[in-house]
């Protein structure tokens, strides 16, 4: 299967409805009960009307379990329409830097697209076998040594925004590598017992102590010559989230699922928002086309925050005249899956009340 035909297929087949959720106004060690019995790494999140995520690495924030709220790490996460390709779906997730996508038909949330599943799809990709693991692996690499504290690793992972930081020797020499998982469960979760030491009950000297024995020994590994589609089979197969890149015995790049399918945004077909101007009839085609092309910019720079924009309206009425000229009422419309941003302007220039119209919607689309 071809790494386009992939890419341009729906998302709707790998849409999962079963998550299990959790209210927000329970607490993170209620949260970690939920993670232990489905091994997901999101869980969803009931916040009164609105649907929203925590992930393991979230609960890396959190000093007090049994009394923090998960509200207090819960977000809203992007979404995207149920008529999207698995290319729009991996460019959110790669511009967001985020695991999983809510999903709406409309109004209606159907559920979540993981980064897990898109990724596994590519076992599928004859073509990986003419990439080379070193040219999607990232190089400059964050990483700790076996003396490093539990604190300083939380620390890289939150301040990074990353899940895994490799374990090294003075040499280079890779010794294992620690993701947000393992800190979580050995030094945030509330378990009765563990198995590498009882850490439960230090409330301040916890996080001092070494990282040292829950690193995982025998990760995911790779040459750089290796093809992705051998890496993504190991990944699979071994259920990991990450695969370390070796060469001479020296750790020289991490992969992880976001580099391996960024290479599917390349087939993202190009969007073009519908725009509409109504109520222009008799008025000069010259100045309506600058306006309309300074909008379409507006709502080009907005996609960064506003990705699912719909299309705009704009419909432009003349309210009053005097002295031979038109004083002219602009009422602008963006919608978006969930909402509709409106504003609207006025001036008895047609080109003021455009440019009155465009800053306007600049503001509303920042923020």
């Amino acid at each position: 299967m071809s790494l386009r035909s992939i890419a341009l297929s729906p998302i709707t087949p790998y849409i999962k409805n079963d998550f299990q959720t959790i209210d927000a106004s329970e607490t993170i060690s209620s949260l970690l009960d939920v993670f232990t019995k489905t091994k997901h790494y999101e869980l969803l999140v009931r916040n009164r009307d609105r649907i929203e995520v925590v992930t393991v690495r979230d609960i890396l924030k959190v000093h007090h379990p049994d009394r923090t709220s998960v509200v207090k790490i819960s977000k809203s996460l992007p979404s995207i329409l149920s008529s999207a390709s698995i290319a729009e779906a991996v460019d959110r997730i790669v511009k967001n830097n985020i695991r999983t996508l809510r999903v709406f038909d409309r109004d209606v949330f159907l559920g979540l697209v993981l980064q897990t599943d898109l990724l596994n799809e590519l076992v599928n990709a004859e073509e990986l076998k003419e990439f080379p693991a070193e040219e999607v692996m990232v190089e400059r690499l964050i990483t700790a040594t076996k003396n490093s504290s539990a604190a300083s690793v939380r620390s890289l992972m939150l301040r990074n925004n990353i899940s895994h930081v490799p374990l090294i020797s003075k040499l280079g020499d890779l010794k294992g590598i620690v993701t947000a998982k393992d800190l979580v469960w050995y030094y945030i979760h509330p378990r009765e017992s563990l198995n590498r030491g009882d850490r439960r009950g230090e409330k301040i000297g916890k996080w001092s102590s070494k990282v040292s024995g829950i690193e995982d020994k025998n990760p995911v590994s790779a040459t750089p010559r290796t093809s992705l589609l051998s890496v993504v089979q190991r990944m699979k197969n071994r259920e990991k989230s990450c695969c370390v890149i070796i060469k001479k015995k020296k750790l020289t790049g991490i992969i992880t699922p976001r580099e391996i399918l960024a290479l599917l945004r390349e087939f993202k077909p190009k969007k073009e928002i519908p725009m509409y101007v109504l109520g222009i009839k008799n008025s000069d085609p010259i100045v309506v086309e600058e306006a309309r092309n300074k909008i379409l910019r507006v709502i080009k720079r907005g996609m960064k925050i506003h990705p699912d924009i719909q299309e705009s309206v704009i419909r432009v009425r003349v309210i009053s005249k005097a002295g031979g000229k038109s004083f002219f009422k602009l009422n602008g419309r963006i919608y978006l899956p969930r909402k509709v941003l409106t504003t609207s302007s006025q001036a008895w220039s047609l080109r003021a009340a455009f440019d009155q119209l465009y800053d306007k919607l600049d503001r509303k689309l920042r923020t």
